[in-house]
């Protein structure tokens, strides 16, 4: 990423691309919001709701990033031209100088500068080149007048066609690539300043889509809105499912999977790769984000139109993105970064509704593990450890008994009883006896091979097996009945003919063991090893920065984060300027105090009146409704009929 040496004016207020002639107050913070993206600040904006916030903060956020991308394309060129013209200047004086060691270490310098400036103008053609491309193949699509292959169509694809969509091994280990990965292949391209625009629901997000249309930003701006599998999922057989934990489990299984959906008629319970996971549907569904800004229920009717999965076509155009809109955790949580591949080195971080900013942090890095989560594990990894302990290596074997042991202890915990008590991270291992184990370590075994992908797999093959006892009674319980049956007809042998003739018939019964019986469904459960994980996770966690409240009352295990900086230091660490904005931001303090502590030279207060003037407002007192009951809005009468 390339850094100007140059600085930005501020703009006049007509040159933001504001759709609507913009009040005073608009115009003061789009002006003052550029001002702190030219100066890498954090702006805490408070403009109340119904001013046009959030297309505000739009508008002046896409100016600034239009005129940051001009003036890095031409001070880039600039500078080459004149580490050149250095450059030939030195080397002419130390063609004459007698010391040609030291004119030699003069040019080291330009020379070095002037290779990197050349490899980012490369790097620069490169992207500019691939944007033509997504525009061409647009443009091709549009000319051909015919729509791509619905997603209703891969049922009936040939075996050919097929093959072909299991061809694409790039996919398979998306979810397993590793933190380190996404910047080293960042490092390969051009990375312009990218401006990720949070808020709390999708819903709002969708408004944002809708109003950047409105502007002369939306026919250029490349903007993508990233969200969940829940969400963007158009797989019939992973939305069915109803609980999150379940369609993501499903879609990883279904990454994987080697088999097409055409092999699936032969065996059920096999699960068949994704059809709509081909390469080409991707990409068309990918340049089609790119081209146009669309918001989610957009990207799940293009994606059913390409036949493609919204949810990785968004991931894979999202390096190319220049607006990116995600909800609070997908930007909050440090996993769920890591996840989606986010670089917030130098990026532009707008929170909109940012007045639950600290309760959000805290809400989404709590985790809770209940008795009923600790026994399936238990079970589960006790099941795996067994059937694959010859297979383990005595490394792998150590780490999986070193986490039975942990589960163990907190079962014994929560079954202990008592009182519900409050307790730091090291008073909760050293209670459980597992202080002495490594949990950094076991962390990092599970996410390198995978524990958990693994155990979910072994947990659904579990349970499809049938257990001794579900098909038939043991072998005891079968001699028993068969000596029983025996005893009764010799004792009745004087008996009736029907009354023999039952009895031989009841005896045949009694020799066969009854007619196996179809296995209850059970209904779905997710796998408890994801909770476990992020409930050790928050175990290595600063013991000053949260508690855990122990309750065997209601046999749950919850970790309580105390501390929200410990988690939001980073965003504020990478990113160029941080934006927090709000309705009702005031008072501030305990937010700077907590989040900004470590940079508060950085930190700009700016707030704002309502839009509508004092004088242009009359209130009115209404004591009783239209039909002369009394208005009375408390928790009470919520459910009144007269209310």
């Amino acid at each position: 990423m390339y850094s100007p040496r140059k600085s930005l004016s501020t703009p006049a207020a007509h040159e933001f691309g504001f759709p609507y002639t913009p009040y005073e107050i608009q115009e003061q913070l789009m002006q003052q919001l550029f001002q702190v993206l030219e100066h890498k600040q954090i702006g805490i904006f408070e403009s109340p709701t119904g001013t046009g916030k959030s297309l505000t903060l739009t508008c002046g956020a896409l100016t600034w990033l239009r005129q940051h991308e001009q003036l890095v394309r031409t001070e880039l060129l600039q500078r080459i031209d004149e580490v050149q013209t250095q450059l030939k200047q030195l080397q002419m004086e130390s063609a004459q100088a007698e010391d040609w060691i030291t004119a030699q270490s003069n040019t080291r310098t330009q020379r070095l500068e002037l290779e990197q400036l050349h490899r980012l103008r490369e790097l620069l053609q490169q992207k500019e080149q691939e944007l033509e491309q997504i525009k061409h193949r647009k443009k091709q699509q549009k000319e051909q007048h015919r729509p791509a292959r619905r997603a209703s169509d891969l049922k009936e694809t040939p075996v050919e066609e097929q093959e072909e969509l299991n061809s694409d091994e790039e996919l398979d280990n998306v979810e397993s690539v590793s933190d380190e990965q996404p910047a080293e292949l960042q490092s390969e391209r051009f990375r312009d300043v990218q401006i990720f625009f949070c808020s709390r629901t999708h819903s709002q997000l969708s408004q944002i889509v809708a109003e950047l249309r409105k502007t002369p930003h939306g026919q250029s701006v490349r903007c993508i809105a990233l969200g969940s599998r829940q969400q963007l999922c158009i797989n019939a057989q992973v939305r069915k499912l109803s609980n999150i934990g379940l369609i993501n489990e499903r879609c990883l299984d279904m990454a994987q999977s080697k088999i097409s959906a055409n092999a699936v008629s032969k065996s059920r319970q096999t699960l068949s790769r994704c059809a709509y996971k081909s390469s080409a549907q991707l990409q068309r569904l990918s340049d089609a984000a790119l081209c146009e800004p669309l918001d989610i229920e957009e990207l799940v009717a293009e994606g059913s139109t390409h036949g493609g999965c919204p949810y990785y076509a968004t991931r894979a155009a999202q390096s190319q993105a220049q607006l990116l809109l995600l909800p609070y955790p997908m930007l909050l949580q440090r996993s769920a970064r890591q996840q989606l591949g986010l670089d917030l080195r130098g990026a532009i971080i707008i929170v909109d509704e940012a007045h639950n900013l600290l309760d959000t942090i805290a809400q989404l890095h709590s985790s809770e593990l209940s008795l009923a989560q600790l026994q399936l594990a238990k079970q589960q990894l006790s099941g795996y450890k067994q059937r694959y302990a010859r297979r383990l290596s005595s490394a792998n074997l150590l780490r999986i008994n070193q986490l039975l042991y942990v589960v163990r202890r907190l079962l014994q915990l929560l079954e202990a009883g008592g009182e519900p008590r409050m307790l730091r991270t090291y008073e909760l291992s050293a209670e459980g006896d597992f202080f002495n184990i490594d949990l950094h370590e076991l962390l990092e075994f599970c996410a390198r091979t995978r524990l958990a992908q693994k155990m979910q797999s072994f947990g659904r093959q579990q349970q499809r097996e049938p257990q001794p006892s579900e098909n038939r009674p043991p072998p005891t319980q079968q001699l028993l009945q068969r000596l029983a049956a025996q005893h009764e007809q010799h004792c009745q042998t004087l008996g009736k003919g029907k009354r023999k003739a039952a009895d031989e018939k009841a005896d045949d019964k009694a020799k066969q063991p009854p007619q196996s019986q179809p296995a209850a469904q059970t209904p779905a459960m997710p796998s408890p090893f994801r909770p476990l994980l992020a409930f050790l996770e928050t175990l290595t966690s600063n013991a000053a920065d949260g508690r855990v409240l122990l309750n065997p009352e209601t046999a749950t295990l919850k970790y309580l984060l105390l501390n929200p900086a410990e988690h939001f230091a980073d965003i504020v660490k990478e990113a160029r300027a941080l934006i927090i904005a709000g309705g009702t931001m005031r008072p501030t303090q305990e937010l700077t105090e907590q989040l900004f502590a470590h940079c508060p030279e950085r930190v700009v207060e700016r707030f704002y009146d309502h839009v509508v003037p004092a004088d242009a407002v009359l209130p009115f007192i209404l004591p009783t409704g239209p039909t002369g009951a009394r208005l009375c809005f408390s928790y009470a009468e919520r459910s009144s009929p007269a209310m």
